[in-house]
């Protein structure tokens, strides 16, 4: 009569949402996008690499699309460096 102890630090299951399988790579997105915006009003791009590892940290953990991490990062950086070239 008692009933199934409960899994409490159980990774997703197949049926996990989206977000739950692509945390890491969503923060990513969310990172990229305000460092964007750091880089373009202060001008400093030696932060970039806190982006770049982030999403490489979202590669290691196979995130479904972990590979949108890495592409946007390294988006972030040749426009950050190139909008500090001019």
């Amino acid at each position: 009569m008692s009933a199934a102890p409960q899994r409490v630090l159980a990774g997703p299951a197949g049926g996990a949402r989206l977000y739950e399988q692509n945390r890491t790579t969503v923060t990513v997105l969310g990172v990229v996008a305000l460092y964007l915006l750091v880089a373009w009003a202060t001008h400093i791009v030696l932060l970039g690499i806190f982006p770049v590892s982030m999403s490489l940290r979202a590669v290691r953990r196979r995130e479904p699309f972990g590979f949108v991490a890495v592409i946007a990062a390294v988006v972030a950086m040749a426009v950050a460096v190139s909008a500090l070239v001019r």
